[in-house]
This record gives structure tokens, C-alpha cells and sequence, in this order.
């Protein structure tokens, strides 16, 4: 991937980034006032928003205390840590306000500019590798769909594009990820399908791979493990955004959120790269709606438009 420079806050901003205040530990993890984490993404704090909300004309962003949750602009983000109250003040780590807040903000601090011409589509699963499957529908034929029909979408605007496999066969998790080196691509997008036993859950989510230092949102102790996806932290997490963005205006399903995990197809790539859930094949309205060729047209839409909206934040002068 061609790197160019790196958006900084108070260039994009026109003023200096706030001076950081004493920061606090809290269990060991450093921690900033959420005040000054917000001035630095250059939002401040909102009227009746009680210390949690804060904004800017375009952007807004709210907290939820003592979760790991947060919501920029509508849009669920998990996020490292949770948010804590000390003394009366909403503090948030160091370490989201570094690869959780500032990408995703117009100060864009940390994303790094580059072409985005050549993209890696991942079918996830594939041969006997069924991955979640119905009666009516095994995740394997659904992501090799799915990802089709994005292939051709992209194609169409002019994008050079890889399949990791362009039928049902097996691919094993560190080939997927040979490929997208082989190909030097400047993306790679990895599509599934979800499952579980409680047949009530439904929605799309969308992974970026666990920044070290940080815990997967799933569970587990933070790891200070870094991997080669992890110098495109935060690239990935804005290619998450705008993909997750796009995939629920266009789908209008449930927001499950941007995740974090450390999943073997994210891990060895060296490009951003995601990893997306379209829906439930579990709940019996998502799988109906994965049957449907007008809703699978949905969801190749909305992850395409999710990556021209990326290439046109990185590639903007």
C-alpha cells in the first residue's frame, strides 16, 4: 500500500490541539478527560448532554458511561475501554482516544493517505467448510453471493478486484491472507454471516482487527500483541465505519455496531482491512431476508459504497 502523509487535527482543524490535562490511571489504563479527548476531535461538549454528548456542526459523538460504547454519528463503536466517571468527570482511555475517537472524527488523526485502486473480496468459508448454515442456507453459498455481486460492483467503477476464492471451495484462513499480499491490494474486505443460539439476535456488525493493548470486544484481557494488520489501525477502523454506515442506509437492519477482534484473516494482511457480519442466519427474518436476491443487491451496494467513501476521505487533497 503507498503511503503518503497522515492527517493531523490541528491542520485539518486550523487551530492547535488541546493542551492534555494530568491524566488519571484507572486499573492500570490511562485515562484523559472525556472533555479534552473530544476537543482534540475538535467537538466540545453538548448543551443538556450531561458531560456524556458532545459535537460539531456534521459530527456527533456520546458516550456511555462504564461501557465500552460509544455512538459518532448514530453509529455504534465499541470501543477499548469503557468510559469511566472519577471525581465527577467522564474520563475515556488514552488509548481509544488514539484509535477509537480521532480516526473517526474529522481530525482523522492517524489515517494515512493512499490510492485505493486494487481491493481483496474474501467469501469467508468456503468447501467443507460450511461456516452457519439452515436448511434453506449455508453461509458459504451466502458470502460466495454476496461477494460477487460486490466484486462486480466495484469492477464496474473501474476498481481492480481479487476474489480469495471465486467458488465453493476450501481456503485455508493464512492462504486468504497470502493472497491479499500477493495481490498487493490496498483493501481487503472479508464477508460472513452470523449464528447463535439465541435466534432473536439479528443486525450487522462490522470488525476492525483489536489494536494491542486492547482487549477483543468479545471478552479476554487486553493483549499487547501487535500483528502486521495493526499499522493500519486506524484506517481499519474508519474503513469499518463508513462500510457499517453504508450497509445500514442501505439495508435499514439493526446496528450492531464496529467491533474489535483479533481474527486470523484481519491479522496478517498488509492493508486496512475488515471484516463484515451481514446478518443472522439463526433469526428467521434475516435468514428469509438472505434468501432474498433484492436484499443481497442491499448489502453488495451498501459494502461498495462503503469503500468509495473510503477512497474518497484518503485520497482527498
Amino acid at each position: 500500500m503507498r503511503r503518503f502523509i497522515t492527517f493531523g487535527a490541528s491542520a485539518l482543524l486550523g487551530c492547535a490541539v488541546a493542551a492534555a490535562p494530568p491524566e488519571i490511571r484507572i486499573s492500570g489504563i490511562p485515562y484523559t478527560p472525556a472533555g479534552h479527548a473530544a476537543a482534540n476531535c475538535g467537538m466540545y461538549s453538548a448543551r443538556n448532554g450531561g458531560g456524556t454528548s458532545f459535537a460539531r456542526s456534521g459530527e456527533s459523538l456520546q458516550f456511555t458511561p462504564e461501557k465500552p460504547l460509544c455512538i459518532y454519528n448514530g453509529i455504534k463503536v465499541h470501543q477499548c475501554f469503557p468510559a469511566r466517571w472519577r471525581n465527577g468527570a467522564l474520563y475515556v482511555s488514552r488509548l481509544d482516544l488514539a484509535k477509537t475517537l480521532l480516526p473517526l472524527s474529522s481530525a482523522r488523526t492517524g489515517v494515512v493517505r493512499h490510492r485505493v485502486r486494487s481491493i481483496t473480496i474474501d467469501p469467508g468459508h468456503g468447501g467443507r467448510d460450511q461456516g452457519a448454515a439452515t436448511r434453506r442456507l449455508r453461509e458459504k453459498i451466502a458470502t460466495l453471493l454476496l461477494a460477487s455481486r460486490v466484486c462486480e460492483i466495484l469492477r464496474r467503477c473501474n476498481y481492480q478486484v481479487n476474489l480469495t476464492r471465486g467458488s465453493d471451495r476450501y481456503v485455508p484462513l493464512g492462504e486468504r491472507c497470502r493472497l491479499q499480499r500477493a495481490a498487493r491490494s490496498d483493501l481487503f474486505v472479508s464477508i460472513h454471516v452470523n449464528a447463535a443460539a439465541n435466534r432473536s439476535l439479528q443486525g450487522i456488525e462490522t470488525y476492525a482487527l483489536t489494536p494491542a493493548g486492547a482487549a477483543s470486544t468479545s471478552g479476554g484481557k487486553p493483549s499487547q500483541t501487535s500483528f502486521s494488520g495493526n499499522r493500519d489501525d486506524a484506517n481499519n477502523l474508519l474503513l469499518a465505519y463508513l462500510i457499517q454506515r453504508a450497509l445500514l442506509r442501505r439495508s435499514g437492519a439493526v446496528d450492531r455496531g464496529i467491533k474489535r477482534a483479533r481474527f486470523a484473516v484481519l491479522r496478517d494482511i498488509n492493508a486496512p482491512g475488515v471484516l463484515v457480519e451481514v446478518g443472522f442466519l439463526s433469526n428467521p427474518r434475516e435468514e428469509q431476508r438472505l434468501l432474498d436476491p433484492a436484499y443481497r443487491e442491499k448489502l453488495a451496494r451498501g459494502i461498495a459504497e462503503g469503500i468509495v467513501a473510503y477512497q474518497r476521505v484518503v485520497e482527498r487533497k
